[in-house]
């Protein structure tokens, strides 16, 4: 369904400048029962899809673009230190002091790999709730270290359940579970 998507605005966002080649795809993919106008350059233009956030997803990810400023700015420090080479080296430590904070980062810690492009994300409460150093309020310290274990081969990531299973000895647990499901 998502290459069909993707397939599919391509052809029509590359039609005015692709005219012949855009029209013999669409002509395929109409064969193939795919699309059912004539020709791409009588499809309706592709609209942007209707995809928004309630008030709370918004909130969160203006607070995790915050954190995200503050961590790469860690990120980089440590990088010129040589404590670590790429970001998925890392593995980066929040201290909160915030509750609400600590809670949203706690349940969004693999999301916040992500966003971070790092290995890892703890987080750590920090009893004390004063002014914060930092540009978030309630992130006290941000602490950046190199993740232990093994890089695994497909994610690139470094993680201690690399070489845990024997079938896939340079994979992590996540990779091993994808590449049995494929």
């Amino acid at each position: 369904t998502t290459l069909y998507a993707i397939l599919r605005v391509l052809i029509e966002a590359l039609a005015p400048v692709l005219v012949v080649t855009t029209e013999e795809v669409w002509q395929i993919m109409r064969e193939a029962g795919w699309v059912s106008e004539p020709s791409v350059h009588l499809a309706a233009w592709p609209a942007a899809p209707d995809v928004a956030l309630d008030e709370a997803g918004r909130q969160r990810w203006e607070a995790f673009r915050a954190i995200r400023e503050v961590v790469m700015k860690a990120l980089e420090e440590e990088r010129i230190k040589r404590v670590i080479g790429s970001a998925l080296e890392a593995q980066v430590t929040l201290v909160v002091s915030d509750q609400v904070l600590r809670q949203l980062c706690e349940t969004h810690r693999d999301t916040l790999a992500e966003v971070f492009v790092v290995s890892r994300v703890n987080v750590q409460a920090n009893g004390t709730a004063g002014a914060s150093p930092r540009a978030v309020p309630g992130l006290a310290d941000v602490k950046v270290e190199r993740a232990p274990g093994g890089k695994c081969e497909r994610c690139w990531k470094y993680l201690t359940s690399v070489g845990a299973t024997s079938a896939h000895p340079q994979l992590c647990e996540r990779c091993v579970r994808v590449v049995k499901d494929t």
